[in-house]
């Protein structure tokens, strides 16, 4: 199964099929309370054999210190860390990307 761990308190999130994380807790799996952080900010799916990722954002994500651009799809690997608004005290840090089950 794919995981990420949440950079503030360590705990490890199991990521669904279709993964949402951001601050509505009726629209996401991940709910994320920060006012840098959009009502559905960023989706991770499974797609094709491969996690992707996509920013939905307001204030923008950043993959590894670079800010991804909007809605376009980005190949997830092992070890990408996830950060809200150039905020790296905020996000998360890919753990492992097995095939949902």
């Amino acid at each position: 199964m794919a995981s990420m761990v949440d950079a503030l308190g360590g705990h490890v999130i199991s990521i669904k099929k279709l993964h949402k994380v951001g601050r509505e807790s009726s629209m996401v799996e991940t709910v994320v309370n920060s006012p840098e952080v959009s009502r559905v900010h960023f989706t991770i799916e499974w797609v094709d054999n491969t996690w992707i990722f996509r920013d939905l954002s307001k204030n923008g994500t950043w993959i590894n210190g670079i800010k991804a651009a909007l809605e376009v799809p980005y190949e997830l690997s092992v070890g990408d860390r996830i950060c809200f608004a150039k905020n790296t005290d905020i996000g998360f840090k890919i753990k492992e990307l097995q095939a949902p089950k």
